[in-house]
């Protein structure tokens, strides 16, 4: 067997370090899951819609003050409900949520409702916030 200076010895230990270093470096990379492969970021998961936990946001269509908020308790209660928008508007107008909008609501689906007539209407889409 022959020997090795101490000089050889010292460039083969650091050629194996940086190889394993850099072997180690990929391999890591190479276990990263992102959405293409069909991991995730490592964010945990996505938000989705979900009314009775996070409630909802409303919109409301060529809105000038107009306010509504429908909350998590009537989502559950299910009940049909009439709502006055007015909101800093200085005018009326109401939207009727009934039973059945509700149901949607609970089952994370949006809602498009028409205001009762005050001059004009307004497009109300009520959907579910984020959880």
């Amino acid at each position: 067997m022959k020997k090795i200076s101490r000089f050889d010895f010292f460039k083969l230990f650091v050629v194996l370090i940086t190889t394993l270093s850099i072997s180690k470096w990929i391999m890591a990379c190479s276990e990263s899951k992102n959405e293409s492969d069909g991991g995730d970021d490592g964010g945990g998961p996505t938000p989705q819609p979900d009314c009775l936990n996070a409630g909802t946001n409303v919109a409301i269509g060529g809105n000038h003050g107009h306010q509504l908020t429908v909350s998590k308790a009537a989502i559950a209660a299910g009940l049909e409900e009439t709502y006055n928008i007015t909101g800093s508007a200085g005018h009326t107008h109401f939207v009727t949520i009934t039973a059945a909008d509700f149901a949607n609501l609970a089952a994370n689906q949006q809602i498009v409702k028409t205001s009762t007539a005050s001059g004009h209407t307004h497009n109300i889409t009520v959907s579910c916030a984020l959880a």
